[in-house]
């Protein structure tokens, strides 16, 4: 299998750690924290019977066979450690943003290209078994194209919630996740029509998951972040955020809320051109296998990197970043990595 060292193991290291420890193909052989005893606590928690280093070139120099390692130290230690993996010759999965900037984010790109190394960016969020489920029910409930979506985020400092998010960082990334030092407890009520209303409790969680709702062209499905799909409507879903603590929001002094409309219904032919979109069940059957076989796609690609070394095919650098950016996802993405690398080269 890969052999890989997890380096930072806060919340987010114990996570990739836990997913590599199931991953088909993978082998973990070290976790690397400077704050041994982190790592320590990490390793006694996960189970895990390896040994723990303050530092990659530690690791090596103890004589451990590594080809990869998954970086998800803090933003201010990440750069330091993303050179160190790469000055040994490593490949790297990294928690994104890999760098403060643009510019700095091309360069650790293509640094690791030119030596031929794969430096990928990657959520974990987005291969966590929550989303898996999620997608996992959507296609099993037939609703249609997802048309929009809340997750909801807690920012810091402060208590701003940013709800709506994008379609495609909804699916793709599902935004950023809610903080894990949340100490207060929130609300969220969803009215699906006809007096029904549901109320989901917010509050301090290890899960990263608070709460999903994906609203689609046939009907809407809401994630209570426990595991469990616990509600579907068939109309618009009107949501509010409320506070049992009485916390006064900011401006105006009411919560959050808002509506989100299903489409009109689309009648017989345009129910007809709904289904019409769906593939054959064969295929359906064959995309859920690929799904579940790829459902650790950063870490697969580690492993894929082999092949490439060995074939002399180059990495392009919109293979090299994951998941939808401002102005237009991977095609924008690669351009704004080129123009980036010029500079950087320049």
């Amino acid at each position: 299998g890969l052999s890989l060292a997890v380096v930072g193991l806060g919340e987010r290291g114990r996570r990739w750690a836990r997913l590599a420890s199931m991953s088909r193909g993978v082998e973990i052989l070290a976790l690397v924290d400077p704050r041994v005893e982190v790592a320590k606590a990490a390793r006694n928690a996960l189970a895990l019977d390896v040994p723990v280093f303050p530092s990659l070139q530690e690791a090596i120099r103890d004589g451990l066979p590594l080809e990869g390692a998954v970086v998800a130290l803090p933003l201010g230690s990440r750069e330091a450690a993303l050179r160190e993996a790469l000055a040994l010759r490593l490949h790297v999965l990294v928690e994104p943003p890999a760098a403060g900037s643009l510019p700095e984010v091309c360069s650790f790109l293509f640094r690791a290209e030119a030596k031929g190394l794969l430096l990928k960016q990657a959520l974990w969020l987005r291969h966590s078994p929550p989303i898996r489920a999620m997608r996992r029910r959507l296609w099993e409930r037939r609703l249609g194209a997802p048309i929009g979506g809340l997750m909801l985020c807690l920012h810091e400092p402060g208590r701003e919630w940013e709800a709506v998010q994008p379609l495609s960082a909804l699916l793709s990334l599902l935004g950023r996740a809610p903080q894990e030092c949340m100490k207060e407890r929130y609300a969220l009520r969803l009215d699906f029509g006809e007096g029904l209303q549901f109320g989901l409790a917010l509050g301090p969680s290890g899960d990263a998951m608070q709460g999903i709702l994906v609203v689609c062209e046939g009907g809407a499905l809401l994630w209570d972040g426990r595991g469990a799909f616990v509600r579907e409507g068939r109309r618009g879903l009107r949501w509010r955020l409320e506070d049992p603590l009485g916390f006064k929001w900011p401006g105006s002094g009411e919560a959050p809320g808002g509506f989100l409309p299903l489409p009109p219904d689309p009648g017989p032919s345009g129910e007809e051109a709904l289904l019409a979109r769906f593939r054959t069940e064969a295929e359906r059957g064959r995309e859920q296998k690929e799904a579940v076989e790829e459902e650790l796609l950063p870490l697969a690609l580690l492993e894929a990197c082999r092949l490439a070394q060995r074939t002399g095919k180059p990495h392009r650098p919109a293979e090299l970043i994951e998941g939808p950016t401002e102005g237009g996802g991977h095609v924008e993405a690669s351009k704004r990595i080129e123009e980036g690398a010029k500079g950087d080269r320049g």
